[in-house]
């Protein structure tokens, strides 16, 4: 009696969510130990070799056949990557700016229009951005206060801790992706509209995002 066997290739596109590749070979190696203990197959993954991108290789048998996949992760475009390295100033002028696209356009009434996923979707990274911002100046405004009788000079030095504490924020910003997704927001409404709303990303009940289109 002869095995068949099975061979294939599949792409995985992280869209806005900018975690490392390894997260997506580790979720996948923990998630698919999982569904092959539920369903009493077997499945093992080891690195992909013979290629520049990052992927994994998955050799499986199921139902006594054997497959094999290379399964490629397709990272998202470096504009927003390199755009966050500007600096916090620069993510404020983009947020000044998209904000102005919107509202010029018509196209924020629009997005008051849509489902309330999307309108928390897009709301969502200027929220945090402000928010962020009132934090850091009720800081430097409470910290200038128990300074100044010191001496005036610390008391105005004081708000400088404004930027420190707006660059922190967006140092860890791998966990809130506020600056991420304004600076995607700056880019896709930099195209032009209608493109924004074509590209308005949409939370899925997941905790992952689409496109509408």
């Amino acid at each position: 009696m002869h095995k068949m066997f099975f061979a294939g290739g599949s792409f995985t596109y992280p869209d806005l969510i900018h975690s490392p590749p390894r997260r997506y070979r580790e979720l996948y190696r923990t998630e698919s130990q999982e569904q092959a203990r539920i369903s009493d197959y077997t499945i093992a993954q080891e690195p992909l070799r013979g290629t520049d991108n990052f992927g994994w290789r998955v050799t499986s048998t199921i139902e006594g056949r054997d497959t094999v996949s290379d399964i490629t992760v397709l990272t998202w475009s470096d504009l927003v990557k390199s755009s966050m390295d500007r600096g916090v100033l620069w993510t404020y002028l983009s947020l000044i700016k998209t904000a102005w696209i919107y509202i010029s356009s018509a196209a924020s009434r629009d997005v008051m229009k849509l489902r309330k996923g999307p309108v928390i979707a897009a709301l969502y990274p200027v929220g945090f951005l402000i928010a962020q911002l009132g934090f850091a100046i009720l800081c430097a405004a409470v910290l200038s206060s128990v300074l100044w009788p010191v001496h005036s000079v610390l008391g105005i030095v004081s708000w400088g801790i404004i930027w420190s504490i707006l660059a922190l924020f967006q140092k860890y910003d791998g966990k809130i992706f506020a600056h991420y997704l304004m600076q995607d927001y700056a880019h896709t409404a930099a195209m032009g509209v209608p493109m924004i709303l074509n590209y308005l990303p949409v939370w899925t009940p997941l905790g992952t995002t689409s496109n509408r289109r």
